[in-house]
């Protein structure tokens, strides 16, 4: 227990020097947010295909510092190929099929020189519990941003626990470990079929799939929200898809909510700024 006046310094200090959070792949979204900060706990969450794992991609890429991410739904190889043609700008499918044309493969040497020399860790154990997650972490403590993907993939390491009561303790686990070893950690998580039922199919903090815990320990709520999603249900990696996109910051700890309007770019696995929204004021 600490008196005020004891704590007054930092407070001040804080203050006048504001931490800068880490970048989050999209300027947009870093100026609605002011960026990942230590300590949070950062959800994005969407159905199926959405996107989720495009936009972490684009948080990976975006760093400069050490990234820890578990990649509970696909493997290591696959990850890296989508962060390859997202560098690149290669149709994903013609990038995995080996169809990339002279000019395309003309850029592959550099793109994967550059990520190479990028500090990424990559842990594709599956079904990952809260004691492996804290041990894998706890060896890279100078992580500067914790990236899972994704939370309903892991499981509790006491199974005799019911769903919302396990997601419950692995979201306390999660956000306890980013405010003790103050980094951010980033949660990819599932929506309900919610958002099937309803005529705009906008989701919203109550879609959050499984459990009330989700929302309540996070400190940032990133939903994905795709339009052409409804229509197509699935990407559809040999056409270009620049169609519309929203991240709406549905809740934001000490900081307004509100919607992001974005371009979804699926043969690259990415989302890009919507210019109109980089000039938006979050003040």
């Amino acid at each position: 227990m600490r008196k005020i006046k004891e704590t007054m310094s930092e407070v001040i200090e804080a203050i006048k020097n504001p931490i800068v959070g880490l970048p989050t792949g999209l300027e947009s979204v870093d100026k609605a947010t002011g960026g990942y900060k230590p300590g949070q706990l950062i959800i994005i969450a969407g159905r199926s295909s959405m996107g989720k794992t495009a936009l972490l991609g684009d948080c990976v890429l975006a760093q400069t510092g050490k990234t820890l991410f578990f990649s509970l739904e696909m493997s290591s190889v696959v990850l890296i190929q989508r962060l390859i043609a997202n560098m690149a700008n290669i149709n994903f499918r013609t990038l995995i099929n080996n169809e990339a044309d002279e000019v395309q493969r003309a850029r592959l040497p550099a793109v994967i020189e550059r990520l190479k020399r990028r500090n990424i860790l990559i842990d594709d154990t599956p079904c990952l519990t809260p004691d492996q997650f804290w041990e894998k972490a706890e060896e890279h403590e100078d992580a500067d941003l914790i990236i899972i993907d994704h939370l309903h993939l892991m499981r509790h390491d006491n199974g005799r626990l019911g769903e919302v009561q396990a997601l419950d303790d692995i979201c306390q686990q999660l956000r306890t470990y980013a405010k003790t070893k103050n980094v951010p950690i980033v949660l990819a998580c599932q929506l309900n079929r919610k958002t099937e039922d309803r005529q705009t199919h906008e989701p919203r903090l109550a879609d959050l799939r499984g459990s009330g815990g989700i929302e309540q320990d996070s400190d940032i709520v990133l939903l994905l929200y795709r339009p052409s999603y409804y229509l197509q249900r699935e990407i559809d990696y040999n056409t270009e898809d620049d169609g519309e996109a929203e991240i709406i910051l549905a809740k934001h700890r000490n900081g307004i909510t509100g919607k992001i309007k974005t371009l979804f770019i699926g043969e690259y696995m990415s989302f890009r700024d919507n210019p109109d929204e980089t000039m938006k004021d979050w003040r």
